[in-house]
């Protein structure tokens, strides 16, 4: 008898995973049957998954229509500057928090993931206030500094979890060895915590890419933008072509698979690790 529910347990999971992903993959696979079809075809109203008109059109007209090429060179300048510095700041301060002892340490702990409960929204015109005063409006690496700073408590708390792992013992000797803080830190812990440091890279690169409302806000200038606001500025400005934005958004999502495929396994075994802990 028991031995029967855990084979239904096992069959209902198997059959809620397949629904999760039907789920969730849905979106994508609209985008992605559009992409490839006529405009004829996308507003003829009989829907069918494949296309009767197979064509590259679109994605040649998005390039030709939209300065797609520009916004994804800026978005991953964006990312690519924010994924350094919010994991190497995030791997210094969670060093720091693992191996250092002071008073008030829990609460401070707290207070770091506390800043998470404020929407960015709150921090927007005070944050575009500050960066219009030191001249860094409409300036990629403003937008680098504010998404850094949304996601920086966070991986905080992601690297901490890393770090805390590694075994005092070792530090020490290497003190004793003569090796400084910093020396310990990218010669001995950051190459065997590697794996996780990977996850708290494509988690800061996912979110930069991801991240609409600041780059909206603080960047105005069309040859600043990333492509999250450059497609949503073609929506908003001109009519809804189905077939150039669902191209363009099969293309932005290129780089995000291309990263993850790149450091897959590293990213299973930082999040298995993770887990362990």
């Amino acid at each position: 008898m028991l031995s029967d529910l855990k084979g239904y347990h096992k069959i209902l999971l198997v059959i809620g995973t397949i629904l999760l992903m039907i789920y969730t993959l849905f979106p994508f696979f609209i985008a992605l049957s559009t992409a490839f079809k006529t405009k004829v075809e996308i507003y003829s109203g009989d829907v069918r998954w494949i296309p009767q008109h197979f064509t590259l059109s679109n994605f040649i007209g998005m390039w030709e229509n939209v300065s797609f090429a520009r916004y994804m060179i800026n978005s991953i300048i964006v990312c690519v500057g924010t994924s350094l510095l919010a994991t190497t700041a995030a791997a210094m301060a969670a060093y720091s928090l693992a191996t250092m002892k002071f008073r008030l340490k829990k609460i401070y702990m707290n207070l770091i993931i506390l800043t998470q409960m404020f929407s960015p929204i709150v921090l927007i015109i005070p944050l575009y206030r500050m960066l219009i005063n030191i001249n860094l409006s409409n300036n990629l690496f403003g937008l680098i500094i504010l998404d850094t700073a949304v996601v920086l408590p966070f991986t905080i708390w992601l690297a901490y979890g890393f770090f805390k792992t590694f075994p005092l013992e070792m530090l020490e000797a290497a003190e004793i060895d003569g090796c400084g803080k910093l020396g310990i830190l990218f010669r001995i812990i950051m190459p065997i915590i590697k794996p996780g440091l990977v996850t708290v890279v494509i988690y800061t690169f996912a979110f930069a890419w991801n991240e609409f409302l600041f780059a909206y806000t603080i960047i105005t200038k069309s040859d600043l933008k990333v492509v999250a606001v450059g497609i949503f500025d073609y929506v908003r400005m001109y009519n809804a072509d189905w077939h150039y934005i669902n191209a363009a958004l099969l293309v932005a999502v290129v780089p995000i698979f291309i990263l993850f495929l790149l450091i897959e396994k590293n990213v299973v075994k930082g999040l298995a690790s993770g887990a362990g802990k």
